[in-house]
């Protein structure tokens, strides 16, 4: 990612900007309705979101870019079901999945209120870059 960074120094014009945008290092949190069922388990989810970190922190410490602003919030992704968000988890998020006994979880927390939303939450940074 320095390496994309420092490239976009080069292409994005001084009156322009770049954007960022990364999970946090933070694992994803699971709920159904408004109650915290587990945790996304991920064999280097957390690894991999903060070497993003350090890439941006490198890329300033360059002299590359400078951080305008920077914002943390929480992305959403709902699922029709436990299992379907749990395949989607497995299939779209690299390494990362939602291990059987948080599976379980889900679906005796949905048949005790079948109106819940099953959900994964993760933390993410966007963050606006300044070419220097």
């Amino acid at each position: 990612m320095v390496d994309a960074l420092r490239r976009a120094h080069r292409i994005v014009r001084r009156s322009g900007c770049v954007i960022d945008l990364h999970p946090t290092s933070d694992l994803a949190t699971i709920e159904v309705g408004d109650r915290v069922i587990g945790h996304v388990q991920s064999d280097d989810a957390p690894v991999r979101h903060g070497a993003a970190d350090r890439a941006i922190a490198a890329a300033v410490e360059d002299g590359v870019l400078a951080i305008e602003r920077s914002e943390r919030f929480s992305f959403r992704t709902y699922g029709d079901s436990a299992r379907e968000l749990a395949t989607y988890i497995r299939t779209i998020w690299k390494t990362s999945r939602i291990d059987p006994p948080t599976l379980r979880r889900m679906q005796q927390a949905l048949r005790r209120d079948p109106r819940a939303r099953v959900r994964a939450i993760e933390g993410v940074i966007a963050t606006r870059l300044r070419p220097l």
